[in-house]
């Protein structure tokens, strides 16, 4: 993560967004006290959760290293305040489907693989936090396939956060890209394609 921040700080932002769940939890305490640049995390909005459940039981799905760690265990903790039930749930292999874009090309095998884990969930669970940052792209499958729960997407807490740092104007997308086996630049550019989104890959 370090070596990540120092390579956007080179472009000089006001700030710094880190849109994954488990760093923000699990290490941007340190990196805040590290770099000079403003840093924002996203994180699993059990509080909001909480508040919204009528029957007080949740669930923040997540993927594996975050939900087996001691920071996320903490963070629930201080967050819930003793006043309700929080299940953490692996979702790594969901996330999984999003990473290969199976999601995209595979809807029935997304769609069934999203049932088996809402299956999983204990069944007074109204209201589920999607805890990566994948997760939020299945969200026709998991309102689907859950339709008696409310799905919260953890990104939709850090607008406010942000607008401090920004000005009125226009600016541009720089779509930094590192690739890795069995996840190469052009099956990424395919995704984006299918998504409908025109940006340019730079390989980091």
């Amino acid at each position: 993560m370090r070596r990540t921040i120092e390579r956007l700080e080179s472009f000089g932002p006001a700030a710094i967004v880190i849109a994954s769940n488990a760093p923000s939890v699990m290490v941007l305490d340190d990196l805040k006290d590290w770099s000079p640049t403003p840093i924002i995390g996203v994180f699993p909005p059990v509080r909001r959760a909480l508040e919204t459940s009528v029957t007080k039981r949740i669930a923040v799905l997540g993927v594996a290293s975050l939900i087996s760690s001691s920071e996320i265990r903490g963070y629930v903790a201080r967050e819930s305040a003793g006043q309700g039930n929080v299940d953490l749930v692996s979702a790594s292999d969901l996330v999984e489907l999003v990473e290969n874009g199976k999601f995209l090309t595979d809807p029935e095998t997304t769609l069934a693989a999203v049932r088996a884990k809402l299956v999983t969930l204990h069944p007074d669970t109204d209201v589920a936090t999607l805890s990566s940052t994948h997760l939020p792209w299945l969200l026709r499958y998991f309102e689907q396939a859950g339709p008696r729960l409310r799905f919260l997407d953890p990104a939709d807490d850090i607008v406010a956060a942000v607008g401090s740092y920004t000005t009125p104007g226009s600016g541009a997308f720089r779509t930094l890209v590192s690739e890795g086996e069995g996840y190469d630049l052009a099956d990424f550019q395919r995704m984006l394609v299918r998504l409908g989104l025109d940006l340019i890959i730079e390989r980091v």
